[in-house]
């Protein structure tokens, strides 16, 4: 098997072109990628869609894809268990080799016990595949070692990059959450929140808006009487709202008038005053007394 064949070297740009038909070494590749000097070209741009891997040219490219990320991720992962079983059926193959030279040698040994020279050659010859064969299992071991750690790093970079990609989709969509949320507190019509049409600043806006220029409508030819805070010195209108006497601070200075009134029921006189901001009635005392 080539080099550019193991997985994952032809991940590489170089190993993907060999894959796809190329057949040269990695210099031969990289002169070829020098041409004539064409025209200038568009910034290309690449997506994941669903288990693609997207890409075009420009913004009005149309998209197309360059490899499976499923497919990618199992054509590493089988052939690095591939070659670790493979290699552990060779270790197994060394063993029982070492083992049957073993016997082999036991068996002839005592077979020919009565020809010293002959007993002590297959002695030799037997000890001589044994230690073979028991090279080969040990180098096989350590081959099956090395590839069963390679399998297990190959996982986690797999793991590593699924988790990588699920962080990256999971931020983009809580950004989008984000504006939207954003958008809904500002004007609405988004959906993300109940009755966000009538709780938003533009809604809020409106109705300080209205309220504003409602408070200073009235402000002409509404008040009845323009009294003095006695202890604040302060102007305030008497006005009638909703049926009731209220008091409206007045931030500019106007002519303060005093205003008396007399009981229906019993004669007695008042006088209409403010005394810290409150709206009261002052009993004028009687005449004579």
């Amino acid at each position: 098997m080539a080099m550019y064949e193991r997985a994952p070297y032809y991940i590489t740009a170089y190993g993907l072109a060999c894959k796809h038909g190329f057949h040269g070494t990695e210099a031969e590749w990289l002169e070829s990628l020098h041409g004539e000097k064409g025209e200038d070209g568009q910034n290309a741009e690449i997506q994941r869609s669903g288990n693609k891997i997207q890409g075009r040219t420009g913004p009005e490219g149309e998209w197309s894809d360059l490899f499976d990320i499923d497919e990618l991720k199992n054509d590493v992962v089988q052939e690095t268990v591939q070659e670790a079983k493979t290699a552990a059926e060779n270790a197994q193959k060394a063993q029982t080799a070492a083992e049957k030279a073993k016997t082999e040698a036991e068996t002839a040994a005592k077979s020919i016990a009565g020809d010293t020279d002959a007993a002590a050659k297959s002695a030799a010859q037997a000890e001589t595949a044994a230690l073979a064969a028991s090279e080969s299992a040990k180098s096989a071991a350590r081959n099956a070692t090395g590839i069963a750690q390679y399998t297990q790093r190959a996982l986690a970079a797999a793991e590593a990059a699924e988790a990588a990609d699920q962080s990256v989709s999971q931020t983009a969509q809580e950004a989008l959450d984000g504006a939207l949320l954003s958008r809904s507190w500002a004007v609405g019509a988004t959906g993300k929140r109940e009755d966000e049409d009538n709780n938003n600043a533009k809604y809020w806006a409106a109705k300080a808006r209205a309220a504003a220029e409602e408070a200073v409508a009235p402000a002409v030819n509404v008040y009845n009487i323009i009294v003095e805070d006695r202890d604040t010195k302060e102007n305030f209108a008497v006005l009638v709202e909703n049926g009731q006497l209220v008091l409206v601070k007045m931030e500019k200075k106007l002519n303060a008038t005093e205003m008396d009134l007399v009981d229906r029921q019993t004669g007695k006189a008042y006088g209409l005053i403010v005394s810290g901001g409150v709206l009261q009635l002052e009993e004028h005392p009687a005449e004579g007394g």
